[in-house]
């Protein structure tokens, strides 16, 4: 007789499939035996592709608007209230926004090493007087 869950050949007698452990002894009283069931034939499935995505960004920003970006942004005071209005405006494209921001980070880098070469400058020359003044 064969079992009707994974049809192996097993014999009248046996109780329980050896191969898959599925009850026996009532399948055999109640049906003769009968061939196996055929097992499904493995179907390979088609690669399913996508689409790439498409590369439209519209926050990318063109290298003429990087070029005026750039040129507006370093006229001297025009240019720092437009990087702050640019850099913390609400409706602004956001590779503008953080170009204005990086813009004021290296502003505020320029500003503090300003000061302290002013402040050495001061002390240095301060200190200068004093040694010219005591000779």
């Amino acid at each position: 007789m064969f079992c009707p869950k994974c049809g192996s050949n097993v014999p009248d007698s046996t109780k329980f499939c050896p191969t898959c452990g599925a009850l026996l002894a009532d399948e055999a009283q109640q049906a003769p035996a009968t061939e196996p069931q055929p097992q499904p034939q493995y179907q390979p499935q088609q690669p399913v592709y996508q689409a790439a995505p498409a590369d439209n960004n519209p926050a990318a920003l063109k290298v003429s608007q990087f070029f005026w970006l750039d040129f507006l942004t370093g006229i001297p005071l025009v240019g720092f209230i437009l990087t702050l209005v640019w850099g913390f405006g609400g409706d602004v494209n956001e590779n503008k926004r953080n170009y204005c921001r990086a813009k004021l980070v290296w502003l505020l880098i320029g500003i503090a090493v300003t000061v302290i070469f002013t402040i050495i400058a001061v002390a240095g020359g301060g200190l200068a007087a004093l040694i010219y003044e005591q000779y």
